[in-house]
């Protein structure tokens, strides 16, 4: 690992939040993880990730984070992997920027099944885990 900082941060509910950075470098590919204990994702927004303004914070986030986010990797031909951890704990969700070459979307979830029924779109792999 290059770096790794781990913030806590506000919350809506009655837990702390808490967020992890983590840069590393594996076999000379970067990538950039960010593991949080907030909610998971809904269905829908994977759908919409990268596509159309999406935020779980509609009272104070505008959606433009990942727009930039796909905007950039698509430029580098980075991929985006998001998983979803079953017990929560310590986080709930990462979402991993890899300057891979590849241009891949990625799901990593024990709710692969609901999230493949969900999508309508077919440049997202999801995978069981």
């Amino acid at each position: 690992h290059i770096l790794r900082c781990n913030l806590e941060v506000g919350s809506r509910n009655d837990k702390q939040g808490n967020v992890l950075l983590n840069l590393a470098r594996d076999g000379g590919i970067y990538t950039l993880t960010v593991l949080d204990n907030g909610a998971p994702f809904e269905l829908n927004v994977f759908d919409k990730l990268g596509r159309e303004r999406v935020t779980t914070h509609s009272d104070s986030g505008s959606g433009i984070g990942f727009m930039q986010t796909f905007s950039t990797l698509r430029a580098c031909d980075g991929s985006i992997v998001i998983t979803e951890f079953e017990s929560g704990l310590p986080f709930t969700k990462s979402v991993g920027f890899r300057f891979d070459g590849k241009g891949k979307f990625v799901i990593k979830s024990p709710r692969a099944e609901q999230i493949k029924n969900a999508l309508t779109r077919e440049d997202v792999l999801v995978i069981n885990e």
